[in-house]
């Protein structure tokens, strides 16, 4: 349990902060504010990096991405494998930055602290500048980014990516200009070579364009264009992954998830929500989607100038790659995951920050700021038991390494239940062992 010093300490923390935002609001300091809330979200990214050994999956990333490059790129074409883009990246950053716990999750803390100033880049491009500022909060403080900008996987780099490509595509539906097209395209591409539900974007990205495009048609020529470059080369890969459809046996481990589209978004509601246990997760459920549905009808009704585009894109960011997911899973791929679809919490953010941004306005500023503090405090609650109290979740290797080195004797064999864990033991292990 959390201590009342540890609630009160948190609390403490969040009003100092958000005070502090007020007072940039005043002055209408927004890249101050974005300032201050990015090198926030790097104190508390940071804090306790190295804290806990790597897991499994991490271990893997490491074996994987040391691994011959012939073999890390055949991985592409694997129907269980995620794509071997951040494999490579891994394996560029270790031959610079080493491959410590410390080294190997900064490379995710990296991309995880550019996502809070890039939740405030598209809400404002969306909507303005409260918008972003206040979606940024949300971001800064999240537990669940927290988690992932301090694990040595790709879905901290995945939100990021997703937050570039959608920019760069409103920048490219607004101005037609090429070099947006290609940022477009490049991001785009790197965000599907890091993990294949990155391509979960191109379809409701492509369904806005036409939509926002449909009385530009001279901005027409550069995204027709970007469209194919993201999907004819993919084509045959395209066609070799949905084998999986039929053969879901070729996948790593066995589905156990939901299978209807209201199961899920409970799972992401639990998930993307403060609340991790079994009790209240239908009052979490009814929360989740209250403050989402409420953020999106004060967003059209504070900012009716953006009430087609910005609602627009949000709800295909929302709708968009959960449908898709649905609809695989009704087709028999055993696909669903939380922390695959982690490229949409961003658009929940930026509707939630609708809730809070319209309260930034004359005497009702004091609504927008309990909200954020509320997020936070909830959140803090969470982050506080691993961040002061020695909490840990993950399997601790590091230990269980140090135990079995100890009572190594030659001759003898460490058997591990599959190579996931063997990879942990050979990660850690400072001496050779017979495994």
């Amino acid at each position: 349990m959390i201590t009342t010093e540890a609630a009160a300490a948190t609390t403490a923390v969040s009003l100092s902060s958000k005070a502090c935002l007020l007072g940039l609001l005043a002055v209408h300091g927004w890249g101050l504010g974005v300032l201050v809330l990015t090198l926030a979200a790097f104190v508390l990214r940071v804090h306790n990096l190295a804290a806990e050994s790597l897991d499994i999956d991490e271990a893997d990333v490491v074996v994987y991405a040391l691994a011959d490059l012939r073999t890390v790129l055949q991985r592409l074409l694997g129907a269980g494998d995620n794509g071997p883009g951040y494999m490579v990246l891994v394996r560029l950053w270790i031959a610079a930055a080493g491959q410590s716990e410390f080294a190997l999750r900064f490379l995710s803390l990296l991309p995880g602290v550019a996502t809070v100033p890039l939740l405030y880049a598209l809400g404002r491009k969306l909507f303005d500048q409260r918008v972003g500022l206040a979606a940024a909060v949300l971001g800064a403080a999240s537990t669940y980014l927290l988690f992932y900008a301090q694990v040595n996987k790709m879905y901290a780099l995945m939100v990021a990516l997703a937050l570039v490509t959608s920019y760069l595509l409103l920048r490219g539906i607004e101005t037609g200009r090429w070099r947006y097209w290609l940022g477009y395209v490049a991001a785009t591409t790197l965000l599907m070579s890091t993990h294949v539900f990155g391509a979960l974007v191109v379809p409701w990205h492509a369904l806005y364009a036409l939509i926002a495009l449909r009385s530009s048609r001279r901005h027409l020529l550069p995204w027709l264009v970007a469209v194919a470059a993201l999907t004819l080369p993919y084509v045959p890969l395209a066609l070799r992954r949905l084998d999986a459809l039929q053969r879901p046996e070729t996948l790593t481990r066995e589905f156990t998830g939901p299978r209807d589209l209201p199961t899920m978004f409970a799972f992401l509601a639990r998930d993307y929500g403060v609340w991790f246990e079994d009790e209240g997760q239908d009052l979490g459920l009814l929360l989740f989607a209250a403050l989402t549905l409420a953020g999106i009808a004060v967003l059209a009704w504070r900012w009716p100038q953006a009430r087609g585009r910005g609602l627009l894109f949000i709800g295909l960011g929302l709708g968009g790659p959960l449908t898709l997911v649905a609809a695989m899973v009704a087709l028999g791929a055993p696909l669903f995951a939380s922390r695959y679809l982690v490229l949409t919490l961003p658009f929940y953010y930026l509707a939630w920050a609708g809730l809070a941004a319209a309260n930034f306005h004359r005497r009702f500023w004091l609504g927008g700021v309990a909200l954020l503090l509320v997020f936070a405090a909830g959140n803090g609650l969470r982050w506080w038991p691993a961040a002061f109290e020695g909490a840990r979740f993950k399997e601790d290797f590091r230990t269980a390494v140090t135990t079995l080195q100890r009572q190594y004797q030659p001759g003898d064999l460490v058997v591990t239940i599959h190579d996931s864990v063997a990879n942990g033991v050979r990660y850690y292990s400072t001496a050779p062992l017979n495994i």
